[in-house]
């Protein structure tokens, strides 16, 4: 590996990118992938909570949205309807809060520009908020693979 003289140590090191201490991990496999190559089999404590408690949606895609003009509300309603079930929670108020008003500017803009015939005026700015409010809230595809739903502490064994 190439080595580069660093001028304010002045000494020779590896290039950060090159440096294997400084390399990111690697991401985490998804419950599916894991099923799939048998893991959870040969290691079940490391993989057990990731692939018992992992979200699956078997649901279709359904059919293309109505273009109509919606309320804060609706948005609301619409978010909390395509989550899994057991995955948001009261914590999540205000980021669902957030996703609501994002996602009803986004439509109704694109809405009125689609009635009107004129190109959508949906700000770079919003629609990346967006984005990022779906997948800390594991909405978005690549983050699904993240999430799992704790099993529900069923109480004492030993009680009556």
């Amino acid at each position: 590996m190439p080595l580069k003289k660093d001028r304010n140590r002045g000494w020779w090191v590896r290039p950060p990118s090159l440096n294997p201490r400084l390399t990111v991990p690697r991401a985490k496999l998804p419950a599916d992938v894991i099923d799939l190559r048998g893991r959870h089999a040969h290691n079940r404590g490391r993989y057990e909570a990731r692939v018992e408690g992992a979200v699956r949606d078997d649901e279709p895609l359904g059919d293309a949205p109505e273009l109509r003009i919606i309320t804060s509300k609706e948005a609301w309603d619409y978010i909390v309807s395509i989550a899994p079930p057991g995955v948001l929670r009261r914590r999540d108020r205000l980021m669902v809060e957030e996703a609501a008003r994002l996602y009803r500017d986004i439509h109704n803009l694109s809405v009125l520009a689609d009635i009107e015939g004129i190109p959508s005026v949906v700000k770079a700015a919003d629609a990346t908020a967006f984005r990022s409010v779906l997948g800390r809230l594991g909405l978005s595809p690549a983050d699904a693979a993240n999430v799992t739903i704790p099993k529900r502490d069923t109480g004492n064994v030993f009680d009556d």
